[in-house]
């Protein structure tokens, strides 16, 4: 049974949040929300139908059709030892129809005589599940260098345990935390002295501001310019020793806002720190606006665990490195939640000595 980590009430409104969304702003997420919601269905189907297994392999891309809609297609391979793919099937449609009614879903027998199934949303393709009796290993190994992948945790600073519990991966994990809180310090130090990289976790505004608080230290489309500035060079204060970059924490709506993005990076600019967008809002503002200002950048690629369950982190993992293999890198956003902590420990060491090799977040920057 799986423990989690006890949070305060002010805490369970943006927990939920995160459990239910990639985004922060459910009418903008459109066909990538749905996407995750089908990773989730799938992954549970696979697992009552008796067929999850550690060894599917991914292939994940971007496409964009020709009215310029961008999506993540997924391609999964699913070994298989019985003949349950029927009931599989059926799990799916019935639990994709019930929460996609207009979705399509199709069987075929391909050319080499293996079932594929093809979920479309709007006629768009998103997945595509390839079933065969077993891998063929290669008889010919050849040399490919291993593709380069960061995880960030977000949200440290209440708690000093899960800081500590994070360091015990023993691979170099990012650690991103917020202003302002009972341990940000004496966790950003800690961490720092062990040779991890630290980022500030900066508040800013989220769709559904004032029900959903981001915190202290929170930047607002309110503020003027002035205080704008000097917010965010208390919260870049509050961690200055430490920190070697910058991510948004909520911020939705605020980084949706160019004017308002761009006074904040300013000031990090002059700090000399990296600017990682979060990307809580498929129509930010933030990663083109620290280009713009000659500002070291990036987007996170995925988030972790959208889905507390060892099924859906281990399958983002999985993406994440199909993600790498196709780009060379790709970033990960977690958070610091029991399962998150749990799957990591177990996969992130052979990971990093097999498939990816695992760096700070900074080296991935430019």
């Amino acid at each position: 049974m799986l423990i989690k980590h006890k949070t305060t009430s002010t805490k369970k409104p943006l927990k939920k949040v995160r459990q239910e969304l990639p985004y922060e702003r459910p009418e903008l997420l459109g066909i990538e929300n749905k996407i995750q919601k089908i990773d989730y269905i799938i992954y549970h189907c696979l697992l009552d139908s008796g067929l999850y297994s550690e060894n599917i392999k991914y292939s994940v891309e971007r496409r964009k059709s020709r009215k310029g809609t961008s999506w993540e297609y997924c391609e999964m391979e699913v070994p298989i030892k019985k003949r349950n793919i029927d009931k599989f099937y059926s799990l799916l449609k019935e639990r994709l129809n019930r929460k996609f009614p207009t979705i399509s879903i199709t069987s075929s027998i391909n050319s080499s005589n293996l079932r594929v199934i093809k979920i479309a949303i709007d006629r768009l393709t998103t997945h595509r599940l390839i079933f065969k009796e077993k891998f063929t290993p290669s008889t010919v190994k050849v040399a490919i260098p291993r593709p380069q992948i960061a995880i960030v945790i977000d949200d440290f600073g209440s708690v000093y345990k899960q800081a500590k519990d994070f360091l015990k991966i023993k691979v170099p994990i990012t650690f991103s935390i917020l202003p302002f809180r009972r341990h940000s310090r004496e966790i950003a130090k800690l961490v720092h002295e062990k040779g991890f990289e630290v980022m500030l976790h900066l508040p800013m505004e989220p769709y559904g501001y004032p029900s959903i608080k981001p915190g202290e230290g929170a930047l607002l489309l309110s503020m003027t310019d002035d205080q704008i500035r000097r917010v965010t060079n208390r919260c870049l204060d509050d961690l200055d020793c430490c920190i070697s970059g910058v991510n948004n924490h909520m911020g939705s709506a605020f980084t949706e806002n160019k004017s308002k993005m761009r006074i904040v990076l300013q000031e990090i600019k002059k700090r000399h720190l990296f600017f990682l967008d979060s990307l809580t809002s498929p129509h930010s503002t933030a990663y083109k606006t620290a280009t713009s200002l000659h500002i070291p950048a990036a987007r996170r690629d995925i988030f972790l665990d959208v889905k507390q369950t060892r099924e859906f982190v281990s399958g983002q993992l999985k993406k994440l490195i199909s993600i790498a293999r196709r780009k060379g890198k790709a970033i990960a956003i977690g958070h610091p939640y029991t399962v998150t902590l749990e799957v990591l420990k177990d996969r992130l060491p052979e990971i990093n000595k097999t498939q990816a090799r695992i760096v700070p977040v900074s080296e991935l920057i430019k």
